[in-house]
């Protein structure tokens, strides 16, 4: 069986779950809510920093990945949490641009998610088969 029951899992893991489930959520939210208003706190173009909203993506989705080492997942099963993750952010990103006011979907901002989910799994998985192996 590839979840464990509740009741069977260290805490650790359930732990872990209830982080991951909570910032699922959080990624939904702030990716669904409609666009800033120039100057706002959330108006990314004020800062001058090139590429800042592309840097964002790259570490929300790679923060994504890297929270799904504490699942106590399988590295094939830990593959396929990506597969899906890199998936989610293709179906937010789609949605941006048919639903969401002032927002727009961006192939761009759905690459640098793809990055981060790529750099956080790398990381993640070097984790994996390095303690498989110890």
């Amino acid at each position: 069986m590839f979840v464990r029951s509740f009741h069977s899992m260290p805490w650790r893991y359930l732990l872990g779950w209830i982080i991951f489930i909570a910032y699922f959520f959080f990624i939904t939210i702030i990716s669904l809510l409609p666009g800033a208003e120039e100057k706002s706190l959330l108006d990314l173009n004020q800062y001058g920093i090139l590429f800042l909203d592309k840097m964002l993506h790259v570490a929300a989705y790679g923060l994504f990945a890297l929270l799904g080492y504490f699942l106590g997942l399988t590295p094939r099963l830990y593959i396929a949490l990506c597969l899906l993750l890199a998936g989610y952010g293709l179906l937010l990103e789609w949605l941006q641009g048919w639903l969401i006011v002032n927002r727009e979907a961006s192939m761009l901002d759905a690459l640098a998610n793809l990055v981060g989910i790529l750099m956080g799994a790398k990381l993640t998985l070097w984790r994996l088969y390095s303690r498989s192996s110890n």
